[in-house]
């Protein structure tokens, strides 16, 4: 028989969290679930529901001050800095495997799991991250910036199946959640309205029109504030040329955005900052590995040069050209499904 372990679950109500909790239940763990108060839109009763179903002790955990001043205000502040942000990486770093990972810990817990579709993998006495076994549900780009440190204490249940099985799995356990949708939006932004959020936590005076400029810097136009617009953007400009425009180039510094040709978008190099490694980033140089540049992306072959005495401490070199690299986006490094690293695209070099 396994040995009975302390675990706690974070619980956010939602149905591939709750099954993490039903499985590990199920295994003769002492389970404890935990949920996140983060935000006004932040809701446990769901979670409870479960934590009662299965007849765990459960915890609310009031985040919402540290959400706030680590994640809303990044967020804000990145926008009107011309950048798009990529929040869910910065909160998975800072609340979910940061402080939440405190808290479990004085709980006296073995290990914290989550409902993440990632797999931690053990491979010569090395504990790695590496992508989820359903390509379609991986969510590991997420988690480039958590502490390599905390690898060990981390459990990821899901890692290896696919999100029709874990349904099916939550419908065996009885769960009340196991038809309950899933959220597609930035969990404090539930309406997908960004900009009234950075206007509600802003001085409006910095969100003000400028012009749209051309790349040799002739003005088309203006713009609506820019944080209004990202990188790669064609629909709404409000600008006729007699040809599609894109969205190439932010500048909070000039209040300018550059509209260019689609092929005006595609890079082959680029900046990263803020960096956190799984592996010595030194072993990288001269190797070629798969480079992520947003979510969806399915990933380039690229070479990583380590730079000094700029904020923006490596360089990214793909192999091939590639589309809409925006400032403030995450860039997560692998070698093949596993994940070595990454950092934030920079929106200038020094």
């Amino acid at each position: 028989m396994k040995e009975k372990r302390k675990i706690v679950v974070a619980m956010s109500g939602g149905v591939d969290s709750s099954t993490v909790a039903a499985m590990l239940k199920e295994q003769g763990n002492d389970v404890i679930g935990v949920t996140l108060n983060l935000c006004k839109y932040s809701c446990s009763e769901d979670a409870k529901k479960v934590a009662k179903e299965l007849k765990i002790e459960h915890y609310d955990l009031d985040l919402r001050k540290d959400f706030h001043k680590n994640i809303i205000s990044y967020f804000v502040s990145s926008y009107i800095s011309g950048e798009t942000p990529n929040p869910c990486a910065i909160c998975n770093k800072k609340i979910k495997f940061g402080l939440l990972c405190d808290f479990a810990k004085n709980l006296g817990a073995e290990a914290l799991a989550t409902g993440h579709y990632v797999r931690k993998v053990l491979k010569d006495d090395e504990v790695q991250l590496h992508k989820a076994a359903d390509p379609s549900k991986d969510q590991s780009y997420f988690l480039f910036a958590i502490d390599n440190t905390i690898l060990p204490f981390l459990e990821f249940p899901l890692g290896e199946y696919k999100k029709t099985e874990v349904r099916k799995i939550a419908k065996k356990y009885g769960l009340s959640v196991a038809e309950k949708s899933e959220s597609q939006d930035v969990c404090f932004i539930p309406d997908g309205d960004y900009v009234s959020l950075i206007k509600e936590h802003s001085n409006n005076s910095s969100i003000v029109s400028g012009n749209f400029i051309d790349i040799n810097g002739n003005v088309l136009g203006q713009h609506d504030g820019i944080i209004n617009y990202t990188i790669g953007q064609r629909r709404g400009l409000g600008i006729a040329k007699g040809k599609p425009l894109y969205v190439t180039k932010i500048d909070a510094k000039t209040n300018s955005i550059t509209l260019g040709d689609e092929k005006d978008l595609e890079s082959h190099e680029f900046y990263i900052r803020d960096t956190n490694w799984f592996i010595d980033p030194t072993l990288l140089k001269e190797e070629i590995v798969d480079v992520k540049v947003r979510s969806a992306h399915k990933g380039s072959k690229a070479t990583i040069c380590s730079l000094t005495d700029s904020r923006c401490k490596y360089k990214i070199t793909f192999l091939n050209q590639c589309k809409s690299i925006a400032p403030g986006q995450a860039c997560v490094v692998y070698s093949k499904n596993r994940v070595l690293g990454g950092g934030i695209i920079c929106s200038d070099i020094n």
